[in-house]
């Protein structure tokens, strides 16, 4: 860390700012959203910025919870930003988004550990990396913590049918003589995968 921290020092000065209120909340959110759809999020289309829906969320959520937006910066450029949501003494890391120009300087990591440190200062007992257990997740907690999906449907006909699209089908498929041994079979042949039944 501190190698990677000197090296980007090299380019000019580093800074960390994290906004937390007013209406440098709304411009710290738009930093963001630029860093997130610059990297391969944006080449593949699933930046924030690329799904009004999802975009629609995030605007709400700095409108209606406590949310921090820490940046980095080199020479006054943003590097790397976090989405955080805070709760009380935890923190949760909802999205992240860096400049892959710096790639080879570790911003994302280096956001971290200012993170970490930042929250500790501020009374943190916990920061949840949440999602999947990817190992640069790995490198800063020695456990992992579990997490549940909870997935609603609206009691109206499009949420019944991304209800029976998602599961439903699956569920009366299982009800078939043989499917199931159908669906192993067609697994061992490489033909499904896990989720596809």
């Amino acid at each position: 860390m501190r190698r990677a921290e000197r090296r980007l020092g090299e380019l000019g000065e580093v800074r960390f700012d994290v906004v937390t209120t007013g209406t440098q909340l709304k411009q710290a959110l738009d930093v963001f959203y630029r860093l997130e759809a610059s990297g391969w999020k944006g080449r593949g289309g699933t930046a924030v910025t690329q799904r009004e829906r999802v975009k629609r969320f995030y605007d709400g959520l700095v409108d209606r919870a406590a949310v921090w937006i820490p940046i980095l910066t080199v020479c006054g450029d943003p590097v790397a930003a976090y989405l955080l949501r805070v709760s009380g003494p935890n923190i949760f890391a909802l999205k992240t988004g860096y400049d892959q120009t710096y790639s080879k300087y570790a911003p994302g990591l280096l956001l971290t550990s200012r993170v970490i440190r930042f929250g500790l200062e501020h009374g943190m007992e916990m920061l949840d990396l949440m999602a999947d257990n990817s190992r640069w997740k790995a490198d800063w907690a020695r456990e992992v913590r579990p997490h549940y999906e909870l997935l609603l449907f609206a009691p109206t006909p499009a949420g019944r049918y991304a209800y029976w699209v998602r599961y439903g089908v699956r569920e009366q498929a299982k009800r078939l003589p043989g499917a199931v041994r159908l669906a192993r079979w067609l697994r061992g042949a490489g033909v499904l995968t896990r989720n596809s039944f």
